[in-house]
């Protein structure tokens, strides 16, 4: 099995102190090798602010985005940048830096759960598709 981009940054990640919730799903595309993840959410302990990573629009790259919590609006997430490959520091700052203006809906900016535990039992589909790490 080739060694996942999104394994790496789910580690270091967790070394940094952040929890960790990954996705990891072999059917979602044939050409990812079993086992690998597809996405993860992030967050320190009772930060209301929660990293979330992607592949890239061609699966290559890394999309960065921040999640909150979804309405009609703007959706459950805003996607920040999208680099050739993850970066700790990137992680980082997308995370606890401010929300870019494209995130407002209606001039408003979405509002934020209260830390990643709350994100994670908000919804059931999140208990049967994440798991911590």
């Amino acid at each position: 099995m080739e060694d996942n981009i999104l394994k790496r940054a789910a580690a270091e990640l967790k070394e940094a102190g952040c929890r960790v919730f990954a996705w990891q799903d072999d059917t979602y595309n044939r050409g990812w090798s079993k086992g690998d993840y597809i996405m993860l959410y992030y967050a320190f302990p009772d930060s209301p602010n929660i990293g979330y990573l992607s592949h890239g629009e061609y699966g290559m790259s890394v999309a960065y985005s921040r999640a909150y919590i979804p309405s009609r609006g703007s959706g459950s997430g805003c996607g920040i940048k999208e680099e050739a490959t993850f970066d700790l520091a990137t992680a980082l700052d997308v995370m606890n830096g401010p929300l870019p203006r494209w995130c407002r809906s209606y001039g408003v900016y979405p509002k934020q759960y209260d830390n990643i535990d709350k994100w994670y039992n908000s919804d059931n589909h999140n208990k049967k598709l994440f798991k911590e790490i």
